[in-house]
């Protein structure tokens, strides 16, 4: 298993040869490479990064920046840079320390020949990656401001969501037309490509307004966008179903603190995620129950990963480590690494070289006689 993670200084670091052991005795034995690209610089801290196979095929990193650049990297060539792009209002805020309402990347995606950007500020960015000529844009689409996160389809890749500050999620079609949109709201087709918005739950029981703030976005299966699964800041987690109504099927309430992550199982039943002080929990969509607690990480766990040829969690947390747990009824802590830096992102993949299995202990019981001392003969008294 091989390991990629950002951090907040600009440096890329690739973990190859990562093992999984059987006992938590040796978790932190070296059995592990890692390699640094880039160098320390704060414009180039990475908020956020996604694997695609670009160029002739091969899996491709690209990377983020705060100084509004994205950097598409090529891991077998030690993280050499083979193109960048920029984003001109993420520059300008980052230049002028704009504290108010900076602009960030809240999404990326990209795929053999596009590249999707989405920042704080609603502008979704449609680019050719093979096209030298910046001005070629495929879509751009500029909507509500206050966006905190956006997640493109795995496969539908016209397809995304968005969500943000007092914006409930919103399902969008770069190639629908504006009489496609399938809610029966009139404002909402005021957004070309628009084919579905959330509608906010109900009252509270002293008849409250409940607030809107999604903060983590995900596509349930791969097959299939009309299921969506959404984090808060209010520590709640909804599943919205965009074929049978507007407002969530399900809601849970776990924790008391911000959804940072979310993680589908490969049952696609369960979902993990994690929160602003370290906790990693694991929730039923069916019942709506806390099955469990992956522990370990004592500071925010930014980014979480399924791995699932080797059933392993993969997360990068602000305590400056990359923790790896097993997958199961135990959740074991498995690998803790410590990276020196504040981890941003982490993306996890095959190593080239395979695993080494695990060997079974067997019990040598041919040798006892050898091992055990033979007893002395008692002298008899004549």
């Amino acid at each position: 298993m091989k390991c990629i993670t950002g951090d907040e200084v600009g440096l890329i670091k690739a973990i190859k040869g990562l093992t999984i052991p059987n006992d938590s005795s040796s978790r932190n034995e070296a059995t592990h490479v890692v390699e640094t690209w880039g160098q320390v610089a704060r414009a180039k801290g990475v908020q956020l990064m996604c694997q695609a196979k670009i160029f002739n095929e091969k899996n491709q990193i690209v990377v983020a920046c705060n100084d509004g650049s994205i950097q598409i990297r090529d891991p077998y060539d030690q993280g050499k840079v083979c193109k960048e792009f920029k984003n001109d209002q993420v520059a300008t805020d980052f230049v002028k320390r704009n504290k108010k309402n900076p602009a960030k990347f809240v999404g990326l995606f990209a795929n053999n020949n596009t590249l999707m950007t989405c920042t704080t500020n609603g502008a979704v960015r449609y680019q050719p990656i093979n096209s030298d000529d910046t001005s070629a844009i495929d879509k751009s689409i500029t909507h509500a401001t206050y966006l905190a996160r956006m997640r493109v389809h795995p496969k539908e890749n016209h397809i995304f969501a968005c969500g943000g500050k007092e914006r409930d999620l919103t399902v969008w079609d770069i190639h629908a037309n504006p009489d496609s949109i399938v809610t029966q709201n009139k404002e909402s087709r005021q957004h070309e490509g628009m084919i579905w918005n959330g509608k906010n739950v109900r009252s509270d029981f002293l008849d409250l307004r409940c607030p809107v703030w999604v903060t983590e976005i995900q596509f349930l299966n791969d097959q299939d966008y009309t299921k969506i699964v959404t984090g808060t800041r209010f520590h709640q987690i909804r599943l919205y179903d965009i074929k049978a109504q507007r407002r969530p099927v399900f809601e849970a309430s776990i924790g008391h603190k911000m959804v940072v992550s979310i993680a589908i199982t490969q049952s696609q039943n369960e979902i993990i995620f994690s929160d602003t002080i370290g906790n990693i929990f694991t929730c039923d969509l069916r019942t709506g129950r806390n099955l469990g607690q992956y522990k370990g990480s004592n500071g925010c766990v930014t980014d979480l990963t399924i791995h699932h040829n080797s059933s392993s969690l993969v997360s990068a947390s602000a305590d400056q480590h990359l923790h790896v747990h097993k997958l199961g009824e135990f959740r074991e802590e498995k690998r803790k690494i410590l990276l020196n830096h504040k981890l941003k992102c982490v993306l996890v993949e095959d190593d080239d070289v395979p695993d080494v299995p695990d060997v079974p202990e067997v019990e040598e019981t041919a040798d006892l006689d050898d091992i055990r001392p033979k007893p002395k003969k008692r002298k008899t008294k004549k």
